[in-house]
């Protein structure tokens, strides 16, 4: 649900809207069976080991519950924008398509961790994900500059902040995902010099494309963070 919903809110797309609508359902109900079973085995005098697992694999249901819950709300988003006849402006666009690839990498590395059960992989998940807040911020910032301008209306400005708070909350979810593959239950550790790079990667790129020196492509600045060498040390 997470890739159409960057896609739907790219290039609206009502038949698209109905399937990420029917999925988040299913989601919902595969959720509720997991959930029910892992309960069952939790009661059924498994060794601590066991118990601990299990209690991983409830949190990690619920993590990915929840990042299909703000996918779905991103396509509502999307869905009232459509019906409004509105648009959103030309740098509201590209912002959003910058903040779309930042979001699918994080999503990408998160679930592919938790598959692989990749420790170093899933501390890896955490600076980016402080980076989207960054990039959330500066963008909500520019929003605001562009209203004060009369370069968007307030409606659409609205629906825009929607969807940055939505796809924030599924790198979040995101993260806790691949936080919950790190030793022992601890928090993850991570360099604060690699949020400082990728966010600064992440800023280079806003600022060149909106200055009209560059062209943005999908994971442009979790590329140039990890080109800093500083994420691959973390």
């Amino acid at each position: 649900n997470v890739y159409d919903a960057v896609k739907i809110n790219t290039d609206y797309d009502e038949s698209l809207y109905g399937e990420i609508d029917a999925r988040e359902k299913r989601v919902n109900e595969y959720e509720q069976r997991l959930n029910d079973y892992m309960l069952k085995l939790n009661q059924a005098g498994i060794s601590a080991k066991d118990s601990a697992e299990v209690s991983m694999m409830l949190s990690s249901v619920s993590d990915l519950e929840r990042i299909s819950d703000h996918a779905i709300k991103v396509a509502h988003t999307m869905h009232d924008c459509s019906e409004c006849g509105e648009s959103f402006s030309k740098w509201g666009r590209a912002e959003l398509a910058i903040f779309n690839a930042a979001v699918l990498d994080i999503t990408d590395r998160a679930f592919d961790a938790f598959i692989r059960h990749d420790v170093l992989g899933a501390k890896k998940v955490q600076p980016l994900e402080e980076v989207i807040d960054g990039m959330r911020d500066e963008l909500k910032r520019r929003h605001i500059h562009r209203l004060q301008k009369g370069e968007c209306t307030v409606k659409m400005g609205l629906f825009f902040i929607d969807i940055l708070n939505d796809l924030e909350r599924v790198s979040d979810y995101a993260a806790d995902l691949g936080g919950g593959l790190n030793d022992n239950g601890r928090p993850a550790v991570f360099d604060s010099a690699a949020v400082c790079s990728a966010y600064y990667a992440a800023d280079l790129v806003l600022g060149e494309h909106l200055a009209g020196n560059a062209e943005v492509s999908y994971g442009a600045a979790p590329a140039l963070a990890e080109k800093s060498g500083h994420v691959d040390e973390v």
